[in-house]
């Protein structure tokens, strides 16, 4: 099981991998790989993924937006 630590790490990765690049498609798989992190991380650090979702959600890639859309369902509660 990853740490915290290293979850802190990935996610901070793939936001970075979303702002310094323009190209649609290594976007969309940063996107999709933030989505793929907090599907892994246990439920009690879904709250470190609010801050990205929001960000996702603010992009003005569909794919991007469709994988914020997701994480939403995912980190926030009922």
């Amino acid at each position: 099981m990853k740490s915290s630590a290293d979850i802190c790490v990935e996610r901070d990765l793939a936001l970075m991998g979303l702002a310094g690049d323009s190209h649609a498609s290594q976007r969309a798989q940063a996107a999709d790989a933030l989505l793929d992190l907090a599907l892994e991380t246990p439920s009690d650090l879904h709250p470190d993924f609010q801050p990205a979702f929001v960000r996702l959600l603010a992009d003005g890639q569909s794919e991007v937006r469709c994988a914020g859309l997701a994480l939403c369902t995912l980190v926030l509660g009922p």
